[in-house]
């Protein structure tokens, strides 16, 4: 299922902060020559990252799940919206569909006890499986492992529009996992200081971003898709 999301908002759908809040971070600290070597190691990683859980994981549970999941509801194995990337570039983000057709899917982030997801749905988000078809985003270089998660356009035009230096989080590829959820930021956004929360550690990881954080991400990660009770309201 391919979704396109409106390219307009109405003015009284950014109003999400009406007061002062603290700044968020600033500069990113690397000389020119260390972001080039990290950078490089990071694609290098990500390539081999994603070919192997591509050839040894995904390419056995795709067809499993493209059975269980049109059994459960009718509209494709796929769910496949646009998203804000690197340099503000959209591109078409994967994942396993886990919500039943709707026309609100690129306007309205999921909710706990959102009727909208399936059975088999709420198994997927709660172990994080629904994000493995971006693999192939980064295989194809649009993501990385870790990152900013990508926001749907319609969440990119409001708090582009409310925060000054959120955009700064497009310096680098949005990830599958990232600072932000491995936090306790993932799900759908409860307030309007959610997205602010999540902002300043997207801003920090792009500031002070490294191979070695990178892995610190990945390995909290694990525990986080291992804490199921608490992925449960994804």
């Amino acid at each position: 299922m391919d979704t396109v999301t409106k390219e307009t908002t109405r003015n009284s759908d950014l109003n999400i902060i009406d007061h002062r809040l603290y700044p968020l971070y600033y500069t990113v600290g690397y000389s020119r020559g260390q972001a080039g070597y990290y950078l490089y190691v990071k694609r290098a990683f990500d390539v081999m990252a994603s070919l192997i859980l591509i050839l040894c994981v995904l390419s056995w549970l795709y067809p499993l799940l493209a059975l269980i999941i049109n059994m459960s509801s009718k509209g494709g194995t796929l769910f496949i919206q646009k998203r804000v990337g690197l340099n503000g570039q959209v591109f078409r983000c994967l994942k396993f569909r886990t919500m039943v057709i709707n026309d609100k899917s690129d306007l309205v982030g999921a909710a706990w006890n959102d009727k909208r997801i399936t059975r088999i749905g709420r198994i997927l988000r709660a172990t994080y499986i629904d994000e493995l078809p971006q693999l192939i985003n980064v295989l194809k270089g649009e993501m990385s492992i870790v990152g900013p998660r990508p926001h749907m356009l319609y969440h990119h035009q409001r708090f582009s529009a409310e925060l000054p230096q959120y955009n700064y989080r497009h310096w680098m590829k949005p990830g599958i996992t990232g600072l932000a959820q491995v936090k306790g930021y993932h799900g759908g956004l409860r307030d309007k200081y959610d997205i602010y929360g999540r902002t300043r550690l997207d801003l920090f990881y792009v500031q002070r971003s490294s191979f070695g954080l990178d892995m610190m991400i990945l390995l909290k990660t694990v525990s986080v898709v291992l804490s199921f009770n608490k992925n449960i309201q994804r």
